[in-house]
């Protein structure tokens, strides 16, 4: 497929696909990380709690030592909450848009008789560095790939 300039009509469907496909990718990794958060800070509260009461009890009422143990075991939550933010965002990322994203965008550039590099070169030219639709998009120019590992 030989490379022409875009029209206008092309260029803005095209800019409207890239902001849809990355939107959806947004949207399902923040909602997952969200529920994964809250869930992982339910899921913490008991254990902790016991731990914090355990210790408490052995060492005697002893307060200062517990307000310690109740600080690492908050610290701890926060911590495994935000690793299963993290894994269930980066997962959802994935699935989505390997059954909903990435389908719509080869459909659409059948339509628009584009290919692929011309919808990656456009998404890395309009979304920003950290968008989720980046970490899909195939760098094609082997010059402009060793520019960015240096």
């Amino acid at each position: 497929m030989e490379e022409q300039p875009l029209t206008p009509d092309q260029q803005e469907a095209l800019d409207l696909l890239v902001k849809e496909a990355n939107d959806k990718l947004e949207d399902a990794g923040q909602s997952r990380a969200t529920q994964a958060f809250n869930l992982g800070c339910s899921m913490t509260l008991i254990p902790g709690l016991v731990v914090v009461v355990l210790a408490f009890i052995l060492s005697r009422a002893n307060w200062v030592m517990a307000l310690i143990i109740a600080a690492v075991v908050i610290l701890l939550a926060l911590g495994l909450a935000n690793l299963a933010a993290y894994t269930a965002k980066t997962n959802a990322i994935q699935r989505i848009y390997q059954l909903e994203a990435g389908p719509e965008i080869e459909r659409a550039l059948k339509k628009f008789e584009l290919s692929r590099a011309v919808f990656d070169a456009r998404a890395r030219h309009i979304l920003p560095q950290d968008a989720a639709l980046q970490g899909f998009i195939q760098v094609s120019n082997p010059v402009e790939s060793e520019m960015n590992t240096e």
